[in-house]
């Protein structure tokens, strides 16, 4: 159905379906289905990097609203360390994981192919903006599990393999 992509670009996925997520357990437990709210760390080799390749990655989404709050029937995509979390010191944002290469995705009611197909691009389009290769990330498959868009956990499981 949807072609699979590895390519090093996210470095880390955060969804209550995601395995290694702290409340996977009870996710399981108590919630029918999942949530359309994800974020995802792009990964870059160097943290100092970590802003600039996240606003190239909201400013090449073609399809995914770039939004300064999340709530709405499209795609919206946020960067929370200058959004969501703006008012707190980096410290404070470092302590609660929001750091610079933080994306927050609310996913809407677009096609799941044209979806991944903007993202895809976004996160091609922010790795070659802040060129160095990244050492020591994880080959991420982006397209691999979307089968039913009934729920979001295909599209996660997609981002955290």
């Amino acid at each position: 159905m949807v072609a699979a992509i590895c390519r090093p670009k996210v470095a880390k996925v955060f969804h209550p379906s995601v395995k290694d997520h702290p409340d996977n357990e009870v996710a399981r437990r108590v919630l029918s289905g999942s949530g359309g709210l994800v974020s995802f760390e792009l990964a870059v080799e160097n943290p100092e990097k970590g802003r600039e390749a996240a606003f190239h990655f909201l400013n090449s989404l073609e399809l995914c609203v770039r939004a300064p709050s999340l709530g709405d029937i499209y795609t919206l995509a946020i960067h929370p360390a200058t959004a969501s979390h703006r008012e707190l010191s980096p410290s404070r944002r470092a302590r609660l994981g929001v750091g610079e290469n933080l994306i927050r995705v609310s996913l809407g009611i677009e096609h799941p192919e044209d979806i991944i197909e903007d993202i895809e691009q976004a996160l091609e389009s922010a790795r070659a903006a802040v060129a160095a290769p990244v050492v020591g990330a994880r080959e991420v498959p982006l397209k691999a599990a979307v089968k039913q868009w009934g729920k979001v956990g295909s599209l996660v499981a997609g981002l955290a393999k």
